[in-house]
Parts: C-alpha cells; sequence; structure tokens
C-alpha cells in the first residue's frame, strides 16, 4: 500500500512521520483501504505493548523506535473514539483491526499484556499478528461477559493462552539475536514451533505411529515414491522436491522453505541442506532448550546438531540442479508448479485419495517398523511425537544409528541407500550433554569401594572407626541405588524401607505426581541390587551389636532406628552417624565426593538408559524405568500391547548385565557375608 506523506486518516492530518507509524501499524494489523480510527489502533497498540514491557522488560531494545512511532501517530489522529460502525462488513476480513477499533477492546492489564506479546511475535517476525489468537481471545472474552464461561473457566484458558505466549515471546527474542534478517528469522521460528509441537503432542495415534487413514500404507508410499523417483529422474523438479521434504521431515510448506547452504556451518538458519554433500542439518538446540548444559570434560560429548544423509539417487540430482543454476538458494527455487501439502497426488496407480500431506506423515510408521526404535526413528524422521520430551533429556543415539536408520528407510520405501557417511566422529551423540562416560562412572564405584576397604574396622575398633566404616558403607549403599534405580536429583537420599526389601521383585519410587500412577513407581530390583539390599541388613545388625558394645552416647536413637528399618517401617532405609553415633539423614552432598564430585545428582538417569539401550532393551522398558508417562505406549494402559511382567524381567536382567561389565558389584559393611 502506498501512503502520501501528506495522508488523512479519520479526517485528521498526521506529522510527516506518519507514514512510517503507519506502515509499521498496518504490517502488523491488516486494515480495510479507508483505515477507520487509526488513531484508536494505535492507541491501543501502544497500550498493550506498554504493558507487555512491564513483564518482559528484555523487550525493550527491540521495541523503543516503534513505540517512538506509535506514540507520534496515536497523538497526531486527533480523539481516540471507538466506531463501531466503521468496520460493517468488514470484521471477518480484518478481525484484528475491527478489535482494536472498537469499545469491547480489553482495558484488563493481563489481557493487554498478553495481547503485546503476540504484537511483538509479529514485530520481529515482521508478519501480521496471528488472526486466530485475536478471534480465540474475543471469543472467550465474549463468553465470559456473557457468562457462558464460569470465572475459573476463563481464567484457566487465558492462563494458558498466556503460557504460550510467553514462552514463544522469550524465543523469538533469543531467535532474533542470532538471525541476520526478519525471513531468516520467520524460518527459524517455524522449524523451532514445528519440532516443538511434535514434542509436545499427546496424540495416542501419532505416538502409536498406527495408519488412521491420513497416512499411506507401506505399499502405496513405495509405489508413490518409486513414481516420484521416477518423474525426478526425467527433469520433474516438484517431484524431486516432494522427496527431499519427505526425507527432512517438516512437512512440504515448512520445507519448501529450506536454504540449499554448503557446508556444515548453517550460517543462523535452524535447518538447511548440503546440495553438495548430500546431507541435510536440524539445530534442536531452542526445541531442546531445557537440556543441561555440559558441566565436565568426562560427560559424553554430543551436539543438537542433527545431521542426516538424502537418498544417493536425490542427493546426485540436487547437486547435479545446484551446479547448473548457483543462483538456488531454498528448495522452492526448484519448484514449478508449487503445490500444497493438500494437493492430492496424481500419478497413474496411486490411490485418489492418496495426498501429499498423507506422503509426509507415512514416514513416522514406516521408519518405526524398520529400526525398532522411538527414539532413532523419531530422529532420523523428525517424528519427536514418538517419544516425550523428556526422554530426550536421558537417551543419547548416536548418529550413526540415525544415519543407518535413514538408510533403512529409504531402502524400505524404495529410495535406495543413503549417502554414505564420512567424516567426523561417527560415535557422536545426540541429545543430553549430561552423560557420564562409562570410565567415570567405573571410577566413581571403584573409589567408593576402596574407601569402604579402607574403613573396614576389624575386631579392634572404637566408635569413630566404627563410624567411618558405617558411613562409607552408608555412601557406597546409596550411591548403587541411586544409579540402579534413576534416582533424581535431591538433597536428601531417601529411600524408604518398607518398599525396598531383598524380598520384592520391585520397589516404589515416589517423585513427581505425574500419569496413571500419580507419582508412585514399581521399580525393578535387580540381582544385585537385592543383594546389596541383604547386605545392608545385614550390616546394620552387626552395628546394632557393635553400638550397644560400646554404649555410644547417641546410640539409643540409632538402636531404634535399626530396628524399624529391620522391620520394613516406612522411613528413610539410608542412614549416616555423628561424631556421637546418632542417626543423621543421608544427604547427597555426602554422596558425592571425590571422583563423583562433578558428577551430576541424577547420574544413573542420564547413563543407564543409553548403557542399556546398547545392551538390546527396547526403548519404551527404559521409558517405564525413567517414570515417562507415555500415552498409549505406557504398560499400565489398558490399550498397551506390553505386558509389565515380561518389562519387568528385562530391565532386572538388563541392569545385571549392565553392573556386570561396569564392574560394580555389592558389597559387604560390618557383616561376615561376602558379595558373590
Amino acid at each position: 500500500m502506498t501512503i502520501p506523506a501528506s495522508f488523512v486518516f479519520a479526517h485528521t492530518s498526521v506529522a510527516v512521520e506518519g507514514p512510517d507509524a503507519a506502515r509499521l501499524l498496518l504490517s502488523i494489523i491488516p486494515a480495510p483501504p479507508h483505515q477507520p480510527g487509526i488513531g484508536l489502533v494505535a492507541k491501543n497498540t501502544l497500550t498493550c505493548l506498554t504493558a507487555l514491557l512491564i513483564e518482559v522488560p528484555a523487550a525493550g531494545s527491540h521495541l523503543a523506535q516503534h513505540i517512538s512511532l506509535l506514540g507520534k501517530l496515536s497523538d497526531d489522529s486527533g480523539a481516540c473514539i471507538a466506531q463501531p460502525n466503521a468496520m460493517l462488513g468488514l470484521a471477518s476480513d480484518y478481525p484484528a483491526w475491527a478489535w482494536f477499533v472498537s469499545a469491547s477492546f480489553p482495558y484488563a492489564h493481563r489481557l493487554q499484556s498478553l495481547v503485546g506479546k503476540h504484537l511483538v511475535a509479529a514485530l520481529l517476525k515482521e508478519a501480521s499478528i496471528e488472526k486466530s489468537f485475536v478471534q480465540k481471545l474475543r471469543k472467550l472474552i465474549k463468553q465470559s461477559h456473557d457468562e457462558i464461561l464460569t470465572n475459573q473457566q476463563f481464567e484457566a484458558e487465558v492462563t494458558k493462552l498466556e503460557g504460550q505466549a510467553h514462552q514463544k515471546l522469550l524465543q523469538l527474542l533469543a531467535l532474533h539475536s542470532c538471525s541476520t534478517n526478519s525471513a531468516q528469522l520467520s524460518f527459524n521460528a517455524a522449524v523451532t514451533s514445528c519440532l516443538s509441537n511434535r514434542l509436545s503432542s499427546l496424540r495416542q495415534t501419532e505416538r502409536q505411529a498406527v495408519d488412521t487413514g491420513q497416512t499411506l500404507s507401506r505399499s502405496e508410499l513405495t509405489r508413490t515414491v518409486v513414481l516420484l523417483l521416477d518423474q525426478a529422474q526425467q527433469g520433474h523438479s516438484d517431484d524431486l522436491v516432494t522427496l527431499i521434504c519427505l526425507c527432512v521431515g517438516l512437512g512440504l510448506n515448512l520445507g519448501k522453505r529450506i536454504p540449499l547452504v554448503s557446508g556444515e556451518s548453517g550460517q543462523g538458519w535452524m535447518a538447511w541442506i548440503d546440495p553438495v554433500a548430500g546431507s541435510t542439518y536440524v539445530d534442536l538446540s531452542f526445541a531442546l532448550a531445557g537440556l543441561g548444559k555440559r558441566s565436565s570434560p568426562r560427560h559424553q560429548a554430543s551436539t543438537l546438531i542433527l545431521k542426516r544423509p538424502l537418498p544417493q539417487g536425490v542427493a546426485t540430482m540436487l547437486r547435479e540442479a545446484h551446479t547448473q543454476n548457483s543462483q538456488l538458494r531454498t528448495l522452492a527455487d526448484l519448484c514449478i508448479n508449487k503445490p500444497t501439502s493438500r494437493k492430492k497426488i496424481s500419478l497413474p496407480g496411486v490411490h485418489h485419495s492418496a495426498s501429499l500431506a498423507g506422503l509426509m506423515n507415512s514416514a513416522r510408521s514406516i521408519s518405526l517398523a524398520t529400526t525398532d526404535r522411538r527414539d532413532i526413528s523419531a530422529y532420523a524422521t523428525l517424528a519427536l511425537e514418538l517419544v516425550n520430551k523428556s526422554d530426550l533429556h536421558y537417551v543419547c543415539p548416536r548418529e550413526r544409528e540415525i544415519w543407518q536408520a535413514c538408510s533403512d528407510f529409504y531402502d524400505a520405501v524404495g529410495l535406495g541407500p543413503a549417502v554414505p557417511q564420512s567424516g567426523g566422529n561417527s560415535n557422536l551423540r545426540i541429545g543430553s550433554r549430561l552423560t557420564p562416560s562409562a570410565d567415570w562412572i567405573k571410577e566413581v564405584f571403584a573409589s567408593a569401594g576402596d574407601e569402604l576397604l579402607a574403613k573396614k574396622c576389624g575386631r579392634r575398633y572404637s566408635l569413630p572407626s566404627l563410624i567411618e566404616h558405617h558411613n562409607a558403607c552408608a555412601r557406597y549403599v546409596g550411591l548403587l541405588m541411586q544409579f540402579v534405580v534413576g534416582g533424581r536429583d535431591r538433597r536428601l537420599i531417601d529411600f524408604r524401607a518398607s518398599v525396598w526389601s531383598s524380598t520384592t521383585t520391585f520397589g516404589l519410587m515416589e517423585d513427581k505426581p505425574l500419569s496413571a500412577t500419580r507419582g508412585t513407581t514399581p521399580i525393578p530390583i535387580p540381582a544385585a541390587l537385592s543383594e546389596q539390599l541383604k547386605l545392608w541388613h545385614a550390616h546394620i545388625a552387626a552395628l546394632d551389636k557393635r553400638l550397644l558394645k560400646l554404649q555410644a552416647p547417641g546410640s539409643s536413637a540409632a538402636f531404634q532406628l535399626i530396628r524399624q528399618i529391620r522391620e520394613l517401617q516406612n522411613l528413610p532405609m539410608l542412614f549416616l552417624l555423628d561424631t556421637h553415633g546418632a542417626p543423621v539423614p543421608l544427604s547427597s552432598d555426602v554422596l558425592f565426593t571425590g571422583p563423583a564430585s562433578q558428577l551430576n545428582r541424577d547420574f544413573g538417569r542420564h547413563s543407564l538408559p543409553d548403557l542399556l539401550l546398547d545392551a538390546g532393551m527396547p526403548f519404551e522398558d527404559i521409558q517405564d524405568w525413567l517414570r515417562h508417562f507415555s500415552p498409549g505406549i505406557s504398560t499400565h494402559e489398558l490399550n498397551s500391547n506390553r505386558v509389565k511382567y515380561h518389562s519387568t524381567e528385562r530391565l532386572i536382567s538388563g541392569i545385571d548385565q549392565v553392573l556386570l561389565e561396569l564392574n560394580i558389584r555389592p558389597r559387604s559393611g560390618l557383616s561376615k557375608e561376602i558379595a558373590p
């Protein structure tokens, strides 16, 4: 739209700065040609942005110039009066402008701040405010006014919108700092949003990877892919783009926006394709922003840059096209007809209902069938809905495993083998940056075992030597249990005597109150831990006798606690002794000393999953062990095809195998029993 320097809005003259301010306003709030009530729209926009700055001061540096322009426009536009009749017949086409110019625009600071977050998002991306958000919030306000919604229901809905908008805004501000222009920011935000939505998906059919009529069957997919590949080889570039988008996994519309960038440096892009090497890259750092930072060089090397191959034939055609035309910037530059994802696939032999959207959705189930590992398939096809977001904080597949999964998928659907992996570290892991190396874990347990052996007290003992030995024994048992059962980061090590016994197959963990179990989850007790529990009970029985012989000042409290533990009462099973022989709680500060001082407190949760998966354990069993509820696949669900008993047996066997490989074994304390 061209706006003359001496333009007039609503019969009000505006200063020379008006055109810039008007362009800014019209870029984020689409308006009809006569822009009725532009002064009121500018005022309401300014009010919302000001309200936002109180909540998110970090946005101030991005808004200073915009606020100045809008303030000038608001001041120069004369009386700011609602014009309810000015938008008659136009509200459906311009819902945001109609709302901003109406008398029903919210005056509550909370709602203005919420609108401000969406306005800032639009300003950063140089796009219009989302029409769906405007319609939804306006509908909620009307339903609340008409008493269709109770105050509690309205508050719950607004709180949900606030959380989504706040997270999105902070993400955009972070992306803005590493983007060179609005086009790059818009693409990066779309990629991050796409990945985040998949990680947050709770739809059971997608998690189960079942055919719901929105995907192609394996035979249909193979037939379609072969036909598209044949068309691409004949020079149909649109079909080549479709195949590349299928391999990338971001869908067709977003996939066509992927830039072509040679090399492993994305130049600020969140996803890119190297047309020379035939590799695709996706930066997961924003989608997985909650992952902890690597705090020690002894944590395994990992990356959040996901590198995957293209099929050899597809990569060759892309490389030739790029060589012939070095001006290609994105996949869309290869398109001629530019079909949308809703277009039907018009190929001979393909079912008439098959669509490009269905084609894009079909990779998930085929990859899972060929790989049989949810985490690897999730990365190979970007079908992150196959796993929980929490899973990716602990499970780290290797790059070569993902590469192989891509190749297996390509072979299964008729695309042929993948581009061979070359250079780099094929054992580099994707995901968590807090996974301790196996050697580090070995060293921690070896050191704790040596300390226990060095502080062993014989027949001639004193109260100090007895206390030292007991505390070393409690520390070793605490480390072993924290590792084997995947204990979370807690200040106190609180394993309850009532639910951890050598006579049972599993113990109970009480942590986050989530899922159908409400946080009380059965955890298998492997043979090694069962033996250690026997040795611990034998140890405290001997401790009871020795404290009685020494008549320590604090022994009466210790006698009572030991009796309660041996009776399996509901109290902490592990304890330390102070200098007087009185019991004190076992804390993580005592556990993590020496070689374990830099070890993350939940080291078992970060290390055992990968070790168990390397030993051949099913990924779903690891999810159960991590206490991650997965709708549609968890063993305690009625529609699950898995049996809890079988999962428990596999976990017991797998954990014992890992402990054996790490040379971690049960240790005896004061008792004469000897661990095998």
